[in-house]
Protein backbone atom coordinates (compact mmCIF):
# COMPACT_ATOMS: atom_id res chain seq x y z
CA UNK A 1 0.00 0.00 0.00
CA UNK A 2 1.33 3.66 -0.54
CA UNK A 3 1.34 6.06 2.42
CA UNK A 4 1.25 9.12 2.10
CA UNK A 5 2.45 11.76 4.73
CA UNK A 6 4.03 14.92 5.65
CA UNK A 7 7.30 15.64 6.49
CA UNK A 8 7.99 17.17 9.84
CA UNK A 9 10.90 17.63 12.13
CA UNK A 10 10.73 17.84 15.59
CA UNK A 11 12.99 19.63 17.63
CA UNK A 12 13.37 19.19 21.72
CA UNK A 13 14.03 21.55 23.72
CA UNK A 14 15.61 20.02 26.61
CA UNK A 15 15.63 20.71 30.16
CA UNK A 16 19.29 21.00 32.12
CA UNK A 17 17.23 19.59 35.07
CA UNK A 18 15.16 16.30 34.16
CA UNK A 19 14.26 13.87 36.54
CA UNK A 20 12.38 11.21 35.02
CA UNK A 21 10.80 10.27 31.64
CA UNK A 22 7.93 12.81 31.89
CA UNK A 23 7.45 15.73 29.83
CA UNK A 24 7.33 17.97 32.80
CA UNK A 25 10.38 17.87 34.94
CA UNK A 26 11.24 19.68 38.51
CA UNK A 27 12.84 22.51 39.15
CA UNK A 28 16.04 22.43 41.27
CA UNK A 29 15.08 26.66 41.95
CA UNK A 30 12.14 28.75 41.07
CA UNK A 31 11.96 32.05 40.50
CA UNK A 32 9.30 34.61 40.91
CA UNK A 33 6.48 34.76 37.76
CA UNK A 34 3.17 36.17 36.80
CA UNK A 35 1.15 37.81 39.71
CA UNK A 36 -2.36 38.38 40.15
CA UNK A 37 -3.92 41.28 42.06
CA UNK A 38 -6.74 40.22 44.14
CA UNK A 39 -9.56 42.85 46.00
CA UNK A 40 -11.38 42.12 48.84
CA UNK A 41 -12.23 38.81 50.63
CA UNK A 42 -9.51 37.71 53.59
CA UNK A 43 -6.34 35.99 53.14
CA UNK A 44 -7.48 33.12 53.61
CA UNK A 45 -7.12 32.32 49.54
CA UNK A 46 -7.32 28.76 49.05
CA UNK A 47 -6.48 27.66 46.18
CA UNK A 48 -5.69 28.57 42.07
CA UNK A 49 -7.87 26.81 38.65
CA UNK A 50 -6.37 27.29 35.15
CA UNK A 51 -9.01 27.20 32.35
CA UNK A 52 -5.96 26.37 29.18
CA UNK A 53 -9.09 27.04 26.72
CA UNK A 54 -9.72 30.87 27.94
CA UNK A 55 -6.28 31.32 29.01
CA UNK A 56 -7.63 32.16 32.63
CA UNK A 57 -6.67 32.27 36.41
CA UNK A 58 -9.28 31.48 39.00
CA UNK A 59 -8.95 32.39 42.54
CA UNK A 60 -11.11 31.16 45.20
CA UNK A 61 -11.37 32.65 49.41
CA UNK A 62 -11.65 30.14 52.03
CA UNK A 63 -14.20 31.24 54.93
CA UNK A 64 -17.83 31.75 52.94
CA UNK A 65 -19.96 31.86 50.16
CA UNK A 66 -19.86 36.12 50.10
CA UNK A 67 -16.23 36.08 49.57
CA UNK A 68 -15.06 36.77 45.84
CA UNK A 69 -14.09 34.28 43.37
CA UNK A 70 -11.99 36.51 40.85
CA UNK A 71 -10.79 36.27 36.98
CA UNK A 72 -7.93 36.63 35.91
CA UNK A 73 -6.20 36.83 32.26
CA UNK A 74 -2.58 34.33 31.67
CA UNK A 75 -0.26 37.88 32.65
CA UNK A 76 -2.34 39.01 34.97
CA UNK A 77 -4.71 41.35 34.00
CA UNK A 78 -8.08 41.33 36.46
CA UNK A 79 -11.28 40.29 34.53
CA UNK A 80 -14.31 39.69 36.36
CA UNK A 81 -15.17 38.84 40.58
CA UNK A 82 -18.26 37.31 42.20
CA UNK A 83 -19.52 36.11 45.33
CA UNK A 84 -18.25 32.27 44.79
CA UNK A 85 -21.58 31.27 46.60
CA UNK A 86 -18.94 28.31 48.05
CA UNK A 87 -16.58 28.59 51.07
CA UNK A 88 -13.87 26.74 49.04
CA UNK A 89 -11.24 24.92 49.96
CA UNK A 90 -9.01 23.88 46.91
CA UNK A 91 -10.42 24.66 43.07
CA UNK A 92 -9.38 23.04 39.69
CA UNK A 93 -10.47 23.26 35.93
CA UNK A 94 -11.66 19.69 34.95
CA UNK A 95 -10.28 19.37 31.03
CA UNK A 96 -12.64 16.02 30.26
CA UNK A 97 -15.92 18.50 30.64
CA UNK A 98 -14.28 21.76 30.39
CA UNK A 99 -15.62 23.12 33.79
CA UNK A 100 -14.95 24.89 37.07
CA UNK A 101 -15.08 22.63 40.42
CA UNK A 102 -13.73 22.84 43.98
CA UNK A 103 -14.30 21.40 47.23
CA UNK A 104 -16.42 22.91 49.84
CA UNK A 105 -15.57 23.25 53.48
CA UNK A 106 -16.72 20.11 55.44
CA UNK A 107 -18.85 17.64 54.20
CA UNK A 108 -20.34 19.85 51.39
CA UNK A 109 -17.79 17.85 49.27
CA UNK A 110 -17.50 19.08 44.94
CA UNK A 111 -19.24 21.29 43.75
CA UNK A 112 -19.42 22.53 39.62
CA UNK A 113 -19.00 26.24 39.42
CA UNK A 114 -21.66 27.89 37.21
CA UNK A 115 -19.47 30.16 34.14
CA UNK A 116 -21.39 32.73 31.74
CA UNK A 117 -20.73 32.97 27.78
CA UNK A 118 -17.36 34.44 28.45
CA UNK A 119 -16.61 31.60 31.04
CA UNK A 120 -16.42 34.04 34.08
CA UNK A 121 -18.01 32.31 37.26
CA UNK A 122 -21.99 33.38 38.04
CA UNK A 123 -21.49 32.60 42.04
CA UNK A 124 -23.97 29.76 41.45
CA UNK A 125 -23.06 25.91 40.88
CA UNK A 126 -24.11 22.78 41.45
CA UNK A 127 -23.26 19.96 43.89
CA UNK A 128 -21.25 16.98 41.94
CA UNK A 129 -20.83 14.54 45.42
CA UNK A 130 -20.88 15.84 49.11
CA UNK A 131 -18.51 14.14 51.51
CA UNK A 132 -15.70 15.59 52.90
CA UNK A 133 -11.62 15.35 52.97
CA UNK A 134 -9.05 14.30 55.71
CA UNK A 135 -10.10 17.40 57.22
CA UNK A 136 -12.71 19.49 56.79
CA UNK A 137 -10.19 22.29 56.39
CA UNK A 138 -8.33 20.07 54.01
CA UNK A 139 -7.75 21.99 50.66
CA UNK A 140 -8.22 19.68 47.57
CA UNK A 141 -6.02 19.70 44.35
CA UNK A 142 -7.15 17.70 41.21
CA UNK A 143 -5.44 14.28 39.52
CA UNK A 144 -6.47 14.27 36.29
CA UNK A 145 -4.74 11.60 35.19
CA UNK A 146 -5.95 9.14 37.56
CA UNK A 147 -9.43 11.14 38.63
CA UNK A 148 -8.54 11.78 41.82
CA UNK A 149 -8.41 14.58 44.22
CA UNK A 150 -5.04 14.76 46.84
CA UNK A 151 -4.95 16.49 49.98
CA UNK A 152 -2.50 17.04 52.60
CA UNK A 153 -3.25 16.46 56.54
CA UNK A 154 -1.09 15.50 59.18
CA UNK A 155 2.00 14.12 57.43
CA UNK A 156 -0.22 12.18 55.23
CA UNK A 157 -1.22 12.10 51.28
CA UNK A 158 -4.93 11.20 51.24
CA UNK A 159 -6.45 10.00 47.51
CA UNK A 160 -10.12 10.22 46.81
CA UNK A 161 -11.72 9.52 44.03
CA UNK A 162 -13.30 12.27 42.54
CA UNK A 163 -16.68 10.89 41.39
CA UNK A 164 -17.60 9.32 44.61
CA UNK A 165 -15.71 11.51 46.86
CA UNK A 166 -14.38 8.13 49.31
CA UNK A 167 -11.01 7.42 50.00
CA UNK A 168 -8.42 5.07 47.77
CA UNK A 169 -5.44 5.20 50.26
CA UNK A 170 -3.39 7.14 52.56
CA UNK A 171 0.45 6.96 53.21
CA UNK A 172 2.65 8.92 55.18
CA UNK A 173 5.31 10.81 54.08
CA UNK A 174 8.90 9.60 54.32
CA UNK A 175 12.01 10.92 53.75
CA UNK A 176 11.47 14.71 53.81
CA UNK A 177 14.56 16.66 55.22
CA UNK A 178 12.51 18.47 57.56
CA UNK A 179 9.99 17.68 60.12
CA UNK A 180 6.37 18.16 58.78
CA UNK A 181 5.56 20.80 60.88
CA UNK A 182 7.44 22.94 58.26
CA UNK A 183 4.65 22.00 55.71
CA UNK A 184 1.70 23.98 54.95
CA UNK A 185 -1.31 21.99 57.26
CA UNK A 186 -3.62 21.73 54.60
CA UNK A 187 -3.00 21.98 51.08
CA UNK A 188 -1.42 19.36 48.46
CA UNK A 189 -0.25 20.13 44.80
CA UNK A 190 -1.09 17.89 42.04
CA UNK A 191 2.12 18.31 39.94
CA UNK A 192 1.04 15.88 36.93
CA UNK A 193 4.91 13.99 37.07
CA UNK A 194 4.92 10.27 37.39
CA UNK A 195 6.10 9.14 40.50
CA UNK A 196 6.22 12.50 42.44
CA UNK A 197 2.66 13.32 41.93
CA UNK A 198 1.91 15.47 45.18
CA UNK A 199 3.54 18.23 46.44
CA UNK A 200 3.78 20.41 49.56
CA UNK A 201 5.38 23.45 50.57
CA UNK A 202 7.76 23.91 53.56
CA UNK A 203 6.88 27.29 54.34
CA UNK A 204 10.15 27.97 56.70
CA UNK A 205 12.44 26.73 54.40
CA UNK A 206 10.60 28.37 51.30
CA UNK A 207 11.17 25.15 49.20
CA UNK A 208 8.73 22.87 47.23
CA UNK A 209 8.91 18.93 47.66
CA UNK A 210 8.18 16.33 45.73
CA UNK A 211 6.34 13.50 46.97
CA UNK A 212 5.38 10.05 45.36
CA UNK A 213 1.31 9.83 45.96
CA UNK A 214 1.54 5.87 45.90
CA UNK A 215 4.09 5.22 48.51
CA UNK A 216 4.93 8.77 49.83
CA UNK A 217 8.41 9.29 49.41
CA UNK A 218 10.03 11.95 49.22
CA UNK A 219 11.46 12.49 45.65
CA UNK A 220 12.94 15.94 45.49
CA UNK A 221 13.14 19.70 46.02
CA UNK A 222 12.71 22.82 44.31
CA UNK A 223 14.29 25.73 45.86
CA UNK A 224 12.25 29.51 46.40
CA UNK A 225 13.47 32.43 46.76
CA UNK A 226 13.95 33.74 50.30
CA UNK A 227 11.38 36.38 49.67
CA UNK A 228 8.57 34.04 48.54
CA UNK A 229 5.21 34.08 50.89
CA UNK A 230 5.48 32.16 53.92
CA UNK A 231 2.22 30.64 53.58
CA UNK A 232 1.90 28.06 56.36
CA UNK A 233 -2.25 27.26 56.08
CA UNK A 234 -3.84 27.91 53.23
CA UNK A 235 -2.56 30.71 50.93
CA UNK A 236 -1.23 27.90 48.55
CA UNK A 237 -2.33 26.73 44.97
CA UNK A 238 -1.17 24.79 42.44
CA UNK A 239 -1.83 24.90 38.34
CA UNK A 240 0.07 25.32 34.69
CA UNK A 241 2.81 23.47 35.90
CA UNK A 242 3.04 26.54 38.81
CA UNK A 243 3.13 27.06 42.37
CA UNK A 244 1.05 29.51 43.64
CA UNK A 245 1.87 31.18 47.19
CA UNK A 246 -0.70 34.20 48.39
CA UNK A 247 1.43 37.43 49.00
CA UNK A 248 -0.57 38.98 52.48
CA UNK A 249 1.36 41.82 52.43
CA UNK A 250 0.63 42.72 48.50
CA UNK A 251 -2.95 40.59 48.67
CA UNK A 252 -1.27 38.87 45.36
CA UNK A 253 -0.93 35.44 44.52
CA UNK A 254 2.60 35.13 43.32
CA UNK A 255 3.68 32.25 40.85
CA UNK A 256 7.29 30.37 40.62
CA UNK A 257 8.04 27.90 38.32
CA UNK A 258 8.61 24.92 39.99
CA UNK A 259 8.70 22.85 37.14
CA UNK A 260 10.10 22.89 33.63
CA UNK A 261 7.65 22.46 30.48
CA UNK A 262 10.15 20.92 28.41
CA UNK A 263 7.59 19.42 26.20
CA UNK A 264 6.72 20.41 22.73
CA UNK A 265 3.73 20.43 20.94
CA UNK A 266 3.17 20.34 17.36
CA UNK A 267 0.56 19.68 14.78
CA UNK A 268 0.45 17.75 11.49
CA UNK A 269 -2.26 17.28 9.03
CA UNK A 270 -1.97 13.35 7.32
CA UNK A 271 -3.52 11.34 4.63
CA UNK A 272 -3.05 7.71 4.16
CA UNK A 273 -4.55 4.82 2.49
CA UNK A 274 -6.45 2.17 4.67
CA UNK A 275 -4.29 3.08 8.27
CA UNK A 276 -1.68 4.66 9.95
CA UNK A 277 0.94 4.36 11.85
CA UNK A 278 1.58 7.15 14.48
CA UNK A 279 4.93 9.22 14.20
CA UNK A 280 6.00 6.87 17.70
CA UNK A 281 5.06 3.68 16.27
CA UNK A 282 2.54 2.82 18.87
CA UNK A 283 -0.50 3.20 17.50
CA UNK A 284 -2.16 2.21 13.94
CA UNK A 285 -5.39 3.75 13.16
CA UNK A 286 -7.86 3.00 10.92
CA UNK A 287 -10.51 5.83 10.62
CA UNK A 288 -10.30 9.57 10.18
CA UNK A 289 -9.86 11.75 13.04
CA UNK A 290 -7.80 13.79 15.23
CA UNK A 291 -4.87 11.82 17.36
CA UNK A 292 -2.77 12.19 19.96
CA UNK A 293 0.90 10.66 19.81
CA UNK A 294 3.65 11.58 22.02
CA UNK A 295 7.33 10.90 21.53
CA UNK A 296 9.44 10.76 24.19
CA UNK A 297 12.69 11.73 25.07
CA UNK A 298 15.51 10.00 27.24
CA UNK A 299 15.63 13.68 28.96
CA UNK A 300 12.73 13.84 29.99
CA UNK A 301 11.25 16.36 27.38
CA UNK A 302 8.42 14.36 25.12
CA UNK A 303 7.06 16.11 21.69
CA UNK A 304 3.68 16.17 21.67
CA UNK A 305 2.07 16.14 18.26
CA UNK A 306 -1.86 16.88 17.12
CA UNK A 307 -2.59 14.85 13.89
CA UNK A 308 -5.42 15.11 11.80
CA UNK A 309 -5.62 12.50 10.15
CA UNK A 310 -7.53 11.56 6.81
CA UNK A 311 -8.07 7.92 5.82
CA UNK A 312 -8.93 6.78 2.50
CA UNK A 313 -10.70 3.57 2.74
CA UNK A 314 -9.59 0.88 0.34
CA UNK A 315 -11.01 1.17 -3.22
CA UNK A 316 -12.75 -2.74 -3.77
CA UNK A 317 -14.62 -3.72 -6.76
CA UNK A 318 -15.98 -6.88 -8.02
CA UNK A 319 -15.99 -8.45 -11.15
CA UNK A 320 -19.27 -11.17 -11.03
CA UNK A 321 -19.54 -12.37 -14.54
CA UNK A 322 -20.82 -15.39 -16.87
CA UNK A 323 -18.91 -17.00 -18.96
CA UNK A 324 -18.87 -19.70 -21.64
CA UNK A 325 -16.43 -22.78 -20.98
CA UNK A 326 -14.27 -21.31 -23.52
CA UNK A 327 -14.31 -17.92 -22.72
CA UNK A 328 -12.38 -15.62 -20.77
CA UNK A 329 -11.84 -11.97 -18.57
CA UNK A 330 -8.87 -10.11 -18.37
CA UNK A 331 -8.08 -8.30 -15.12
CA UNK A 332 -5.11 -6.35 -14.51
CA UNK A 333 -3.41 -8.58 -17.29
CA UNK A 334 -4.28 -11.41 -16.02
CA UNK A 335 -6.66 -14.52 -17.71
CA UNK A 336 -8.99 -15.94 -15.54
CA UNK A 337 -11.37 -18.95 -17.59
CA UNK A 338 -12.85 -21.96 -16.86
CA UNK A 339 -9.70 -23.24 -15.05
CA UNK A 340 -9.26 -20.19 -13.17
CA UNK A 341 -12.57 -18.58 -12.20
CA UNK A 342 -11.60 -16.31 -9.29
CA UNK A 343 -8.75 -14.41 -7.96
CA UNK A 344 -8.05 -10.94 -6.69
CA UNK A 345 -6.21 -8.43 -8.10
CA UNK A 346 -4.57 -5.21 -7.07
CA UNK A 347 -3.94 -2.19 -8.55
CA UNK A 348 -1.34 0.18 -7.30
CA UNK A 349 -1.27 3.41 -7.26
CA UNK A 350 -5.02 4.10 -8.69
CA UNK A 351 -6.95 5.42 -6.07
CA UNK A 352 -7.57 8.51 -4.96
CA UNK A 353 -4.39 10.13 -3.57
CA UNK A 354 -2.17 7.49 -5.08
CA UNK A 355 -4.17 4.54 -2.96
CA UNK A 356 -4.65 0.99 -3.96
CA UNK A 357 -7.72 -0.81 -5.48
CA UNK A 358 -8.49 -4.65 -4.77
CA UNK A 359 -10.95 -6.16 -7.31
CA UNK A 360 -12.37 -9.84 -6.61
CA UNK A 361 -12.80 -11.96 -9.79
CA UNK A 362 -15.82 -14.40 -9.50
CA UNK A 363 -17.15 -15.91 -12.57
CA UNK A 364 -19.67 -18.47 -13.11
CA UNK A 365 -18.81 -20.76 -16.31
CA UNK A 366 -21.60 -22.00 -18.33
CA UNK A 367 -21.05 -25.62 -19.46
CA UNK A 368 -18.90 -26.97 -22.10
CA UNK A 369 -21.38 -28.01 -25.65
CA UNK A 370 -20.60 -31.45 -26.84
CA UNK A 371 -19.12 -31.22 -30.19
CA UNK A 372 -19.54 -34.66 -31.56
CA UNK A 373 -20.34 -34.99 -35.00
CA UNK A 374 -22.36 -38.59 -36.12
CA UNK A 375 -21.79 -39.37 -39.74
CA UNK A 376 -24.28 -41.91 -40.76
CA UNK A 377 -23.93 -42.54 -44.51
CA UNK A 378 -23.72 -39.24 -45.99
CA UNK A 379 -25.79 -37.71 -43.61
CA UNK A 380 -24.10 -35.72 -40.51
CA UNK A 381 -26.11 -34.68 -36.98
CA UNK A 382 -24.35 -32.87 -34.21
CA UNK A 383 -24.78 -34.50 -30.66
CA UNK A 384 -25.59 -31.00 -29.31
CA UNK A 385 -29.39 -30.94 -29.03
CA UNK A 386 -31.56 -27.79 -27.85
CA UNK A 387 -28.98 -25.36 -29.60
CA UNK A 388 -28.77 -23.33 -32.64
CA UNK A 389 -26.33 -24.47 -35.67
CA UNK A 390 -24.59 -23.70 -38.65
CA UNK A 391 -22.96 -26.14 -41.18
CA UNK A 392 -19.64 -25.22 -42.80
CA UNK A 393 -17.61 -26.00 -45.51
CA UNK A 394 -14.27 -26.83 -44.14
CA UNK A 395 -12.25 -26.84 -47.10
CA UNK A 396 -13.12 -23.38 -48.33
CA UNK A 397 -14.18 -22.26 -44.68
CA UNK A 398 -17.93 -20.58 -46.01
CA UNK A 399 -20.88 -21.11 -44.12
CA UNK A 400 -23.03 -23.00 -46.31
CA UNK A 401 -26.40 -21.34 -46.75
CA UNK A 402 -29.59 -22.53 -45.04
CA UNK A 403 -28.40 -25.51 -43.52
CA UNK A 404 -28.89 -24.88 -39.71
CA UNK A 405 -30.60 -27.57 -38.88
CA UNK A 406 -29.24 -30.16 -36.05
CA UNK A 407 -28.96 -32.99 -39.30
CA UNK A 408 -27.11 -31.80 -42.78
CA UNK A 409 -27.13 -34.65 -45.47
CA UNK A 410 -23.74 -33.04 -48.16
CA UNK A 411 -24.25 -33.50 -52.07
CA UNK A 412 -20.36 -33.72 -52.65
CA UNK A 413 -17.25 -34.97 -51.11
CA UNK A 414 -15.80 -33.07 -48.93
CA UNK A 415 -15.37 -31.72 -44.90
CA UNK A 416 -17.61 -30.24 -43.21
CA UNK A 417 -18.32 -29.02 -39.71
CA UNK A 418 -21.08 -27.24 -37.81
CA UNK A 419 -21.10 -24.50 -35.45
CA UNK A 420 -22.82 -24.66 -32.24
CA UNK A 421 -24.55 -21.83 -30.31
CA UNK A 422 -25.80 -22.55 -26.63
CA UNK A 423 -26.52 -20.45 -24.24
CA UNK A 424 -25.09 -17.29 -26.21
CA UNK A 425 -21.93 -19.65 -26.44
CA UNK A 426 -20.69 -20.99 -29.53
CA UNK A 427 -18.10 -23.64 -30.70
CA UNK A 428 -17.57 -25.15 -33.53
CA UNK A 429 -16.63 -29.17 -34.24
CA UNK A 430 -13.76 -31.08 -36.16
CA UNK A 431 -14.19 -31.79 -39.66
CA UNK A 432 -15.69 -34.61 -41.14
CA UNK A 433 -14.92 -36.08 -44.05
CA UNK A 434 -17.97 -37.25 -46.43
CA UNK A 435 -16.22 -39.39 -49.50
CA UNK A 436 -19.02 -39.80 -52.38
CA UNK A 437 -16.20 -41.80 -54.66
CA UNK A 438 -17.73 -44.95 -55.87
CA UNK A 439 -21.00 -43.41 -55.12
CA UNK A 440 -21.57 -40.83 -57.72
CA UNK A 441 -20.50 -43.28 -60.25
CA UNK A 442 -23.64 -45.02 -60.28
CA UNK A 443 -25.78 -42.34 -60.11
CA UNK A 444 -29.19 -42.33 -62.06
CA UNK A 445 -30.16 -39.76 -64.00
CA UNK A 446 -33.43 -37.88 -62.11
CA UNK A 447 -32.46 -39.45 -58.75
CA UNK A 448 -29.54 -39.52 -56.37
CA UNK A 449 -28.16 -42.44 -54.95
CA UNK A 450 -28.24 -41.59 -50.78
CA UNK A 451 -27.71 -45.02 -49.28
CA UNK A 452 -26.25 -48.37 -50.00
CA UNK A 453 -26.85 -51.42 -47.75
CA UNK A 454 -26.47 -54.92 -48.11
CA UNK A 455 -28.89 -58.32 -48.18
CA UNK A 456 -29.16 -57.79 -44.47
CA UNK A 457 -30.09 -54.09 -44.03
CA UNK A 458 -26.88 -52.92 -42.63
CA UNK A 459 -25.28 -49.92 -44.27
CA UNK A 460 -22.37 -50.29 -46.08
CA UNK A 461 -20.07 -48.73 -48.78
CA UNK A 462 -20.26 -50.28 -52.42
CA UNK A 463 -18.18 -52.96 -53.27
CA UNK A 464 -17.38 -54.88 -56.45
CA UNK A 465 -18.60 -58.60 -56.86
CA UNK A 466 -20.98 -58.29 -53.86
CA UNK A 467 -25.13 -57.93 -53.99
CA UNK A 468 -26.29 -54.45 -52.65
CA UNK A 469 -29.89 -52.32 -52.37
CA UNK A 470 -29.09 -49.18 -53.53
CA UNK A 471 -31.87 -46.45 -51.84
CA UNK A 472 -32.26 -43.24 -53.60
CA UNK A 473 -33.44 -39.77 -53.07
CA UNK A 474 -37.33 -40.89 -54.71
CA UNK A 475 -37.86 -43.63 -52.34
CA UNK A 476 -36.80 -46.38 -55.03
CA UNK A 477 -34.45 -49.37 -54.44
CA UNK A 478 -32.35 -51.44 -56.86
CA UNK A 479 -30.59 -54.68 -56.47
CA UNK A 480 -27.23 -54.06 -57.65
CA UNK A 481 -23.68 -56.46 -58.15
CA UNK A 482 -21.25 -55.27 -60.69
CA UNK A 483 -19.09 -57.94 -61.71
CA UNK A 484 -14.87 -57.22 -61.93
Amino acid sequence: MKHTSTTFILILFLSVFCLNSSAQTPSSTATLGVTLQCAGGTNNRAGIAYNPNQQFYYSINAGAGSYPIETFSSTGTPLASIASGYSYRGLWWHSATNTLEGKVYSSAGIVHQNLDASFYPLGTGTTIVTGSGPDIQSCGDYDWVDDEVLYYFSGSIYRYDRSTHTLISSVAITGLPVATGNLNNNTAAYTGIAGMEAGVYDYVNKAFYFINKTTGAYVGTCQLPSTAPGASSFQMGFDNDLLWLYNTATSQWESYNVINNCETQNSITETACTSYTSPSGNYTWTVSDVYTDTIPNAAGCDSIISIDLTIIPEMTGMVNDTICFNGSVIVNGNTYDAQTPTGTEVFTNVGPNGCDSTVTINLSVLPAIDLAVTNVGTTLTSDQSGATYQWIDCDNNTQISGETNQSYTPTVTGNYAVVVTMNNCSDTSACTLVDFTGIEELTISGKELIMIIDLTGRQTEFTPNTPLIFIYSDGTRERVMEIE
